[in-house]
């Protein structure tokens, strides 16, 4: 099909694809993760609380010039756009080639053009990694099978240690890559494919594929051994127990002070004035929140059994991972005939390494989600494989158009991120792109002006919105509070934490921003003002004091937030 003129050239749809996934990169603002991950790239390491290293690599481009100039999200993420739109399509043709694929272009146009493909290759994620760790660890695993196949006795040597790189390289991309490993093994010791193969070379090739891996890997290992084990522990308890639960105590430090969830006595005279802006502030929430508190609970007595929810949420997110290239390709299937594909024991067991590869994460993440809740993107890798499955049909231009229709359908949800106008006609409650990114723009410009004095710094609970102030202004004192919500790099590393209790007692005052309704309790500081910020639908900061008249009037009130923030001053007691 390749240069036909009565087909669609797939290279130059490609092209088109990758160009909307630009445009889309550069529009789209910065997310609290890639916040979080871009201060990671500050200070590189073997390991993280949250993730392996490879991550933090993504973001020493921005780090690198944001002290020359503005760089904006395109240069957070241009490690990753680069990778995900230059080397994964290269790495899927070269698959395409090994497989005898009629079509070389078209395995990689499927991948890049679905949801999975298209959102993979432009956020700063430890996913975007991982996809590329996954397709150059198919491709290596795919080269050592047909160099065994052909050796006779010798051993690939040069086959076995790439492989093996591969696989350690992924590694310390996220865990979720340990399926990998598990499918070379299967591969080369029980497919049915490469029996042919004395048992001595393919014990032999693994071992020195598993030597390779275990001494890239190493590091990390290392680095968790030294801290604890934090990493796989986190993501033991995240993955397996469904939830972010971390042990304070097993990891207290002398580097943050302990916060108490215990309210102040109203009856000290010295508080009397806070909490009478403490109550104004309470009721205009609570009148806003009565609404949707009573959705919820309606909502919450029509839920499915956690089991089925699960599942059925896992099984609907795999489908809408496709986007429209779903019914495409089903409509394609129908009409179209098999693309000619060479036979034989080689190409038989490169396609089944490509098989293993799509079901073996699908399969996995399949069955665990009836016991806890699977994200969306736990098994995202599949979808490399399934990109060659699904293109053993000779295309149409509806998979092409619709591969298009998706590109330009991620480039509009970046706009609606991006253009405060068209992001008012959404509802806010219901919409994660505010959550995301709305607001922190303007409440980093209010950090680095505010708190830019390491003697009152500004305490936050939500390592997310840490992350997004520390992003918006990397000068200002920002940290985030223990023990008011689960545990990150911020409060596990003593180089992000400015205020410590050496130093506790120097401080002038401290600000606390929280979604809490409590007061945390924080040791020789007594609350003394309580302001309420309000992100508005169309990305506005308002600052709502109690102690002015007009509150709540200002702008409408709280019945335009977006989401609300409460700010909590304290001074020394």
């Amino acid at each position: 099909m390749r240069g036909s003129l009565k087909e669609p050239n797939p290279f130059l749809w490609l092209l088109i694809v990758l160009a909307i996934r630009l445009a889309a990169t550069a529009v789209l603002p910065v997310t609290t993760d890639e916040a979080y991950y871009s201060n990671w790239s500050r200070k590189l390491a073997w390991g993280y609380f949250d993730h392996p290293p490879m991550v933090a690599l993504g973001g020493i481009p921005h780090v690198l010039t944001e002290t020359w100039f503005s760089t904006g999200p395109l240069m957070l993420r241009i490690l990753v756009v680069l990778g995900s739109s230059l080397f994964v399509p290269v790495t899927l043709v070269a698959i395409a080639k090994r497989l005898g694929m009629e079509s070389w272009f078209l395995p990689a146009f499927v991948f890049c053009a679905s949801f999975a493909g298209l959102i993979s290759g432009m956020l700063l994620t430890p996913d975007a990694f991982l996809m590329m760790a996954w397709a150059a660890s198919l491709l290596a695993l795919i080269d050592l099978v047909s160099a065994l196949e052909r050796r006779g006795q010798g051993i690939p040597w040069v086959q076995s240690v790439l492989c093996g790189i591969c696989l350690g390289v992924g590694m310390l991309a996220k865990y979720t890559f340990a399926l990998m490993p598990l499918i070379t093994v299967w591969m080369l010791m029980l497919s049915k494919t490469t029996r042919a193969i004395p048992v001595s070379m393919r014990m032999r090739s693994l071992a020195i594929t598993t030597v390779t891996a275990c001494v890239v890997f190493a590091p990390h290992v290392a680095w968790n051994a030294r801290h604890e084990w934090v990493t796989f522990e986190f993501q033991l308890r995240h993955g397996f127990a469904g939830t972010h639960a971390h042990d304070p105590e097993k990891h207290e430090a002398d580097n943050q002070p302990a916060s108490l969830r215990l309210p102040y006595s109203r009856g000290n005279p010295q508080l009397g004035d806070f909490f009478q802006q403490y109550d104004t502030v309470m009721r205009e929430i609570t009148r806003n929140d009565d609404k949707e508190n009573k959705k919820q609970v309606q909502d919450s007595s029509d839920q499915w059994p956690d089991p089925l929810r699960h599942s059925s949420e896992f099984l609907g997110s795999q489908l809408v991972a496709l986007g429209l290239l779903g019914p495409a390709i089903l409509w394609t299937w129908r009409r179209r005939k098999p693309a000619g594909i060479p036979q034989g024991p080689p190409v038989k067991s490169r396609w089944t390494a490509v098989k293993l590869a799509t079901w073996t994460p699908f399969i996995f993440f399949g069955a665990l989600a009836p016991l806890t809740h699977v994200e969306a993107n736990w098994p995202a890798m599949g979808f490399i494989g399934l990109s060659f499955l699904l293109s053993m049909r000779q295309p149409s231009k509806a998979v092409f158009l619709a591969g298009v229709a998706n590109a330009v359908l991620v480039f509009g949800i970046a706009l609606l991120a991006a253009a405060p106008g068209i992001r008012a006609v959404v509802h806010a409650k219901s919409s994660r792109i505010i959550e995301e990114t709305a607001g922190f723009s303007s409440l980093g410009a209010l950090a680095g002006t505010r708190w830019n004095s390491p003697r009152h710094p500004l305490l936050v609970d939500k390592y997310q919105w840490v992350a997004m102030i520390r992003y918006y202004a990397p000068g200002s004192f920002t940290q985030q509070f223990r023990g008011m919500t689960r545990d990150s790099e911020f409060t596990r590393n003593p180089d992000w934490q400015p205020a410590t209790r050496k130093n506790w007692r120097q401080l002038t005052g401290l600000s606390l921003l929280t979604s809490d309704r409590m007061v945390p309790r924080i040791e020789s500081f007594a609350p003394e003002s309580i302001e309420l910020l309000c992100v508005t639908q169309d990305n506005r900061l308002l600052i709502l004091n109690p102690k002015t008249p007009e509150f709540p009037a200002q702008d409408g009130g709280t019945e335009t937030c977006a989401k609300r923030m409460i700010l909590l001053g304290y001074r020394p007691w």
